[in-house]
């Protein structure tokens, strides 16, 4: 509180050892909010030690979403990062579809505003000037407000906005999602269901003559 005081009104304190949603909930960093702005999750993606086949167990998965509903409610900001070694990139393959697990995971937890920002690391422990924030299209995707929560159905969370709809398998089973109507992947295939394998986020956007 003293720092905090100290800095001024015009300052931002933010705290950065969090690591991701389940470091959150198992140090009980919730209480420093009291007195922080916002918190950083450096381990958003999970450990920097694991290459890019690791996935949480669902049950420490949606940790690294409730964080952000808990953290936003109570008015503070969230940064999540996700951070990759790139010696323990397995693919291109594998990279591509956990970032886009991990990015689509901080949308169902996200809320309106500018509250919560979502950065990708590409990290080199040899030199870390030379780690990399590539820049990925989807990245700044407009998903317009956010309709309603996140919930669970079909075996897939999922999170409707208004241009939008996030959809996540974070099991080891696929998933067979039907949709309400139909929408649109990234790559322009129009779809009324979508296979999801596990481990595996999408983003689908809404037709423009979808009323």
């Amino acid at each position: 509180a003293d720092v905090k005081q100290a800095m001024g009104p015009d300052a931002l304190l933010v705290g950065n050892s969090i690591r991701d949603g389940p470091g959150y909930y198992a140090e009980g960093a919730g209480r420093f909010l009291a007195v922080l702005d916002g918190v950083v999750a450096e381990g958003y993606k999970g450990p920097l030690t694991r290459d890019t086949l690791f996935y949480p167990k669902e049950s420490e998965w949606i940790k690294n979403v409730d964080v952000l509903v808990d953290v936003q409610s109570q008015g503070k900001y969230f940064l999540a990062i996700a951070k990759y070694d790139k010696n323990r990139v397995t693919s291109q393959e594998d990279l591509s579809q956990h970032v886009m697990f991990t990015l689509a995971t901080f949308m169902l937890g996200r809320g309106e505003g500018d509250s919560s920002a979502f950065s990708y690391v590409y990290f080199d422990p040899e030199d870390t000037d030379a780690s990399e924030n590539p820049y990925l299209p989807y990245f700044h995707t407009e998903l317009g407000r956010p309709l309603a929560a996140y919930y669970k159905k079909n075996g897939a969370y999922q999170r409707d906005f208004a241009k939008w709809k996030i959809i996540v398998n974070p099991t080891t089973q696929s998933a067979n999602v039907p949709l309400e109507k139909e929408y649109v992947t990234l790559e322009g295939e129009k779809v009324s269901s979508v296979n999801m394998p596990a481990h595996t986020g999408l983003i689908l956007t809404k037709p423009r003559d979808w009323s």
